[in-house]
């Protein structure tokens, strides 16, 4: 009977949750990140000039067409409820790669929950951006891989690749966690291996051929995926200012008290002695994280870059955590969507919303903002992206942007 009242309040819950998201990105513009408009205007160059120009470093072919294509012929709207869709869809697929239990295990709900109580994660993942495409393609490459079906796994670790380079890490790292030391397995290994990556690679063509194939593109170029290559004069920056900047992001991705609590259960499992036989039952998940968090470090700017954190620690919670703890977890963080908790006060460099970000200082604060909303303040947030990257598209397309209608004048 208490098990029963359980499954129907998670399933309220999780219903309600969705519903309001939906509400959230129905008040929701283009999302907050600006590379969205990068993204869309690619596609655009593409349409109207037969020409590719990346959106960023060596671009992102797989969301630059099918993000561009939807926003440019259909419009933000039927795009955006889409990326909503095939994230909450990669969630359930994550779930199923790594979980045999019964479709109506209580953990799934425990898990479905954590993630959409997170406003951090869902405010990442309801951009129109590549992350929700790239974590779909990875997903369910996941679970197909899982269930056998390899030669359909490997076209969507492919696909998975041209959405979003540096996923390639995760993918390679997926296929070592799933090779054994026999003739037979080395030998499969190194065929998915070398599919994907000639599926994967494929879209860069375009990239290639309009650099003649000059390796000098790698050296010319500060990232590679998300990959940041420092000089020694910036040695020091890097240490400091990005592990600052690190290890806030970090904190930030899961709330700040429910960060606290994260680690105050993980160190009680310490205690008893159990932490190190959950990482042997882990490896993957703990390895996936970490290589995550390395990346990250590289290169600490977008919290939607360490999605994949924030979704397998939740992995290990609802495995390992006593449910009243996770209950908890899940009560903070829907409060996060309402009040604004953080322990840094951070000072700008400017005050223009169409500027760059850039931290000038920032000192330890313990703020409670109750007046501005979380969610109000991410609608604000992605209301002015939206004005500031109308001014930088083609004058034909600003009025339809703004009105969040498809930008193609073909009915």
């Amino acid at each position: 009977m208490q098990y029963n009242i359980e499954k129907f309040s998670l399933n309220l819950l999780i219903v309600s949750l969705f519903l309001f998201i939906s509400f959230i990105l129905y008040l929701n513009f283009y999302g907050s990140d600006h590379d969205s408009y990068a993204i869309i205007n690619t596609f655009i160059i593409l349409i109207n000039e037969a020409r590719y120009v990346p959106s960023r470093t060596f671009g992102f072919p797989v969301s630059e067409l099918i993000i561009g294509s939807s926003v440019y012929f259909l419009g933000s709207y039927i795009t955006k409820y889409f990326l909503y869709f095939i994230f909450l869809i990669s969630l359930v697929f994550f779930y199923y790669s790594f979980d045999t239990e019964s479709k109506n295990s209580l953990n799934l709900k425990l898990f479905l929950t954590l993630s959409l109580s997170n406003s951090v994660l869902v405010f990442d993942n309801i951009n129109i951006t590549d992350y929700p495409l790239a974590l779909f393609f990875l997903s369910a490459g996941f679970l197909l891989y899982k269930n056998k079906k390899y030669y359909i796994a490997v076209l969507l670790f492919g696909l998975c690749i041209g959405a979003r380079l540096n996923f390639l890490i995760f993918i390679y790292l997926f296929y070592l966690f799933n090779t054994r030391l026999q003739i037979n397995s080395l030998i499969n290994s190194f065929k998915w291996i070398f599919l994907t990556s000639i599926i994967g690679g494929s879209f860069y063509i375009p990239y290639l051929i309009s650099h003649d194939f000059s390796i000098s593109l790698i050296s010319k170029t500060h990232t590679l995926g998300g990959l940041r290559f420092e000089t020694d004069e910036q040695l020091t920056f890097m240490l400091f200012e990005q592990s600052s900047r690190f290890f806030y992001k970090v904190i930030k991705i899961f709330g700040f008290l429910s960060f606290v609590i994260i680690l105050i259960s993980a160190f009680q499992i310490l205690i008893k002695k159990k932490l190190i036989d959950c990482i042997k039952d882990n490896k993957f998940h703990f390895s996936l994280i970490v290589l995550n968090l390395f990346l990250f470090f590289q290169l600490p700017t977008k919290t939607s870059i360490i999605s994949l954190v924030t979704i397998f620690t939740y992995l290990l919670i609802v495995k390992y955590f006593d449910k009243k703890i996770i209950y908890l977890i899940i009560f903070i963080n829907i409060i996060n969507y309402f009040i604004v908790i953080d322990f840094l006060k951070i000072n700008y460099r400017y005050d223009d919303v169409c500027l760059p970000k850039q931290a000038l200082s920032a000192n330890f604060q313990l703020i409670f903002d109750h007046k501005n909303l979380n969610y109000k303040k991410y609608l604000a947030e992605t209301k002015n992206n939206m004005f500031c990257s109308s001014k930088e598209l083609p004058f034909q397309y600003r009025e339809n942007f703004l009105k969040q209608k498809k930008l193609s004048n073909h009915d």
